[in-house]
């Protein structure tokens, strides 16, 4: 179970990149009306 969890918390740090890219993608799905 301790390996699950490492493995786990591995896949949520992500990139600040990639970061930015699902954040920006977050926001226009949930706000289609804000375009920036």
């Amino acid at each position: 179970m301790k390996n699950n969890i490492k493995l786990k918390s591995k896949e949520i740090i992500l990139p600040e990149k990639l970061k930015a890219i699902l954040w920006s993608k977050n926001i226009k799905a949930i706000n289609p009306e804000t375009d920036k």
